[in-house]
């Protein structure tokens, strides 16, 4: 049986024309990306008799056919750990909610969120939620550039902030020192001393 709050959320992706399905008790759905395509699987658990809880997880296959994708295997250790150190950077510094990780179970680039369900599900609560998972496509081409490429994680950094200049320039939006992840005057050494 598929909880409520699942049900209720599938009728607002129907609204929002947004193909999903539901299976064991999920509900899952995926997006092309702009960089990857990614899948998304979204639980529910009742955390006390009144409390319902989501647990969502958006992810990337790392060795399918689809384009973008790359073998995990052939990842170097060296190039699996500067991808680890950037995802802890990701984690540290850019994620106010949720965190990334490559899954130790079938290594895909992962994103995992947990939080309360509204009383009411709206199709604001479904936008902020997809706009949350869509973080695993936006930092994609670092972590491919690390894992396929050779890049470092301290490479990585500042072509992602390069990467994030470049398109608030091009809508011409204003930095906002407030913005998550938005830490451009101070010296990226976290977590990697020089």
């Amino acid at each position: 049986m598929i909880p409520e709050p699942l049900e209720a959320l599938g009728r607002v992706f129907d609204q929002l024309e947004i193909k999903h399905d539901f299976e064991d008790e999920r509900l899952l759905t995926g997006f092309g990306g702009t960089n990857a395509p990614y899948s998304i699987s979204i639980v529910a658990w009742q955390s006390a008799e009144e409390w319902w809880n989501f647990d969502l997880r958006a992810y990337i296959r790392t060795g399918g056919r689809h384009a973008g994708s790359f073998p995990l295997m052939a990842v170097s250790p060296h190039q699996f750990d500067e991808a680890h150190r950037f995802l802890n950077y990701l984690n540290g510094r850019w994620l106010t909610a949720g965190h990334a990780y490559i899954d130790p179970d079938d290594g895909d680039i992962s994103f995992r969120w947990t939080g309360p369900f509204p009383a009411v599900i709206t199709e604001a609560f479904a936008d902020h939620l997809l706009g949350a998972v869509s973080q695993i496509d936006h930092f994609f081409p670092e972590l491919r550039a690390i894992m396929a490429d050779g890049m470092t994680a301290m490479g990585a950094i500042a072509s992602h902030n390069a990467r994030d200049a470049a398109e608030r320039e091009s809508r011409q939006d204003p930095s906002d020192d407030d913005a998550q992840g938005d830490d451009d005057d101070e010296p990226e050494t976290f977590p990697f001393p020089e």
